[in-house]
């Protein structure tokens, strides 16, 4: 019986030096270089493991973790490898959109650099979450973060309305610009239950278009993102346009514009900006309250 209870006390011990052993090997310095890793990085690991996020993660325009970021000690913009390097990071987190130069220097001086590259569907963010989760040795967290998206997105799906016509969108600001397929707004669109008018006329991802081939798509509603230099003027200054009295969203009213950080997230913050464009799509979906 002695023997058994030491045998037990043993185990546990094992157990725990094994658990805290673990722990020490996993990036205690953690360095963020773009916004979407940044949203993942503060939902899977504790701010005293990140020595630095972008500046951008504080901005609640665009980021969905403004204020959790703002427990991380440093804030950086446009970070080159002497900033990069100077903080002494155990773990580099960037995307394929970052510099290509900046990533082959910092992996040439032997920095654990992980890579990003996919962003305009659901799998690609899923993936990204994994990735980033491995990385930082936080697999279960990350699994959990997926299976909530999944049930918020299943329970949104249920507020959409079973018809076989789509309400059809078109993201565009005064400026001119829109978004096709392979972008994160395409993803929105379909997920809510619409159709996205530039993807459909064979635009890949973000392209500016004129005004006249806007009256030609005829949108029946327009999206604009909040967050961009001109957006307080940007609703108001597509109304008023008179090369788009003849489009339908301009006739019906239906311009709406939607914060950045829901429109532009590439994590799985996504599902709040599902929420939002169902709740645009389908307002009457969401007069009655459901469990």
């Amino acid at each position: 019986m002695r023997f058994a209870r030491f045998f037990l006390i043993f185990i546990a011990l094992f157990v725990l030096a094994s658990e805290s052993n673990a722990a020490e090997l996993r990036p205690q310095r953690i360095v963020s270089l773009t916004l979407g890793t940044d949203e993942i990085l503060l939902s899977l690991v504790e701010p005293h493991r990140i020595l630095a996020v972008t500046i951008y993660a504080l901005d609640a325009n665009v980021s969905n973790v403004s204020e959790t970021a703002k427990a991380v000690p440093k804030h950086i913009k446009n970070a080159g490898v002497e900033t990069v390097v100077a903080l002494e990071p155990d773990l580099v987190l960037a995307a394929s959109y970052s510099s290509a130069d900046v990533i082959k220097q910092l992996k040439d001086l032997g920095l654990q650099v992980v890579i990003l590259t996919r962003f305009s569907s659901l799998d690609g963010i899923y993936e990204n979450i994994r990735i980033v989760a491995r990385a930082v040795g936080e697999v279960e967290k990350a699994e959990t973060i997926i299976s909530e998206m999944q049930q918020r997105l299943a329970m949104l799906a249920e507020r959409v309305p079973e018809k076989s016509v789509r309400p059809v969108l078109l993201s565009y600001d005064i400026s001119g610009w829109t978004a096709g397929s392979e972008t994160t707004f395409d993803a929105l669109v379909s997920l809510a239950g619409g159709r996205n008018l530039a993807a459909e006329s064979g635009i890949v991802g973000h392209k500016k278009i004129s005004l006249e081939t806007v009256v030609a798509m005829n949108p029946e509603i327009m999206i604009f993102n909040t967050w961009t230099p001109d957006a307080s003027h940007s609703n108001a200054a597509l109304i008023k346009h008179p090369a788009l009295q003849s489009v339908s969203a301009v006739q019906n009213g239906r311009l709406h514009g939607v914060p950045g950080k829901h429109l532009t997230t590439v994590s799985h913050y996504i599902v709040q900006g599902v929420e939002a464009m169902t709740r645009l799509l389908y307002p009457k979906a969401f007069a009655t309250k459901q469990p």
